[in-house]
Order: C-alpha cells, then sequence, then structure tokens
C-alpha cells in the first residue's frame, strides 16, 4: 500500500466497535457516522494540513 495514501474510516458503530487502534489498521482518521459536510470538511482539511 502507498504510505502516503490517507484512509478515513466511518462507521455509526463506532461506540460498540473496537476503532481506538484504527492506526495499526492502516486508517488515518476516523469519523462517526452520521456525519455533516462540516465534520467531513473538518476531516479532510486536518489529513491536508497533516501531511505538509
Amino acid at each position: 500500500m502507498d504510505p502516503n495514501v490517507k484512509l478515513i474510516v466511518s462507521s455509526g458503530y463506532l461506540d460498540i466497535l473496537d476503532i481506538s487502534e484504527y492506526e495499526e489498521h492502516e486508517f488515518t482518521a476516523v469519523l462517526a457516522k452520521p456525519f455533516s459536510v462540516t465534520g467531513l470538511t473538518r476531516v479532510v482539511f486536518e489529513l491536508i494540513e497533516g501531511s505538509s
């Protein structure tokens, strides 16, 4: 896998799933459903800013 790819895991079951170690599964960020456009935008911009 390309180490430069940013992966966001999104689920409506984050309270049930053990997603606390999402980075071990190659995800860069977590976004809980339901999410707003504002929430999605925030996560994407955080990933873009962090990749510089």
